[in-house]
C-alpha cells in the first residue's frame, strides 16, 4: 500500500526507496510504475514525461515513445539470469550508455549502429566484444517487442562485426588418451566424465548434444 500519495500522481511506498507514479494510460486505465529513482524532481519530469505520451496517444493515436535508459533498465530487471550473464550484459549496457543515453529508440538508425561499431574499433576493442555489446541492445529491443508491446525497430539487425575463426588444432592419439586417464582417475569427476571424453572424441559433439543424449 503507498506510504504516502501526491496530487500530481507521485508517491512513496514503505518496500521501496524510489518515487511510484500514478496516472491514467490511453485506454483510461490506472497505471501505476516505479519512476526508479528517489530524486523528487527527476520522478515528476519522468511522471509528465509519461502523461504527455499517453495524452498523445489517446488523442492522436501518437505511438509512445521511448527512451534508450528506459529499455535498458526494465531489460536488465526482467532479465537477470546467471551471475555471469547478468555481469556480461551491466558490463555491456557501460559501453552502450555514454553513446546512446537519452536518445529515443525511434530516433536510432543504423548510421548510428556504424556509428558506435567506428568508435570502439578506434578504442582498439575485439569484434567479438562489440558483438557482444550490439547483441545486448538488438535483444532488448526484440524483448520489448514481445514481451512489452512496444512498437520500435531494431537498428542492430544484420549490423553486427564478422568474427574471425577460432584456431583448430585437433588432438593426437596420445592427447587423448592421456586426457581420458586424468579424467578417470580423478575423483572428484565420477564414473562417468571419461565416458563422455569418448564420446566426444569419437562424434565430435557439443557439451549440450552430449548432455541431451537418451
Amino acid at each position: 500500500m503507498p506510504k504516502r500519495k501526491d496530487q500530481d500522481g507521485l508517491y512513496q511506498r514503505g518496500d521501496s526507496p524510489f518515487w511510484w507514479a500514478s496516472y491514467t494510460d490511453p485506454r483510461g486505465a490506472r497505471t501505476r510504475r516505479s519512476t526508479e529513482t528517489a530524486d523528487r524532481k527527476e520522478a515528476e519530469a519522468l511522471l509528465a514525461k509519461w502523461k504527455l505520451a499517453a495524452h498523445l496517444e489517446k488523442q492522436w493515436d501518437a505511438p509512445p515513445s521511448y527512451t534508450f535508459d528506459e529499455l535498458m533498465l526494465n531489460y536488465l530487471t526482467d532479465t537477470k539470469a546467471d551471475k555471469r550473464s547478468t555481469e556480461r550484459n551491466h558490463y555491456s549496457a557501460k559501453r552502450l550508455y555514454p553513446v546512446f543515453t537519452g536518445r529515443t529508440l525511434d530516433s536510432l538508425t543504423p548510421m548510428d549502429i556504424h556509428t558506435y561499431i567506428r568508435l570502439r574499433k578506434a578504442e582498439q576493442v575485439q569484434p567479438a566484444t562489440i558483438n557482444k555489446e550490439l547483441h545486448l541492445l538488438s535483444s532488448a529491443v526484440n524483448y520489448a517487442t514481445r514481451e512489452w508491446g512496444w512498437t520500435v525497430n531494431n537498428p542492430v539487425s544484420g549490423r553486427t562485426l564478422r568474427e574471425p575463426e577460432g584456431r583448430v588444432r585437433w588432438l593426437s592419439r596420445e592427447e587423448a588418451q592421456a586426457l581420458i586417464n586424468t579424467a578417470e582417475a580423478e575423483p572428484k569427476a565420477g564414473i562417468y566424465l571419461s565416458e563422455f571424453i569418448r564420446i566426444a572424441l569419437h562424434t565430435g559433439m557439443r557439451r549440450g548434444e552430449l548432455l541431451g543424449l537418451e
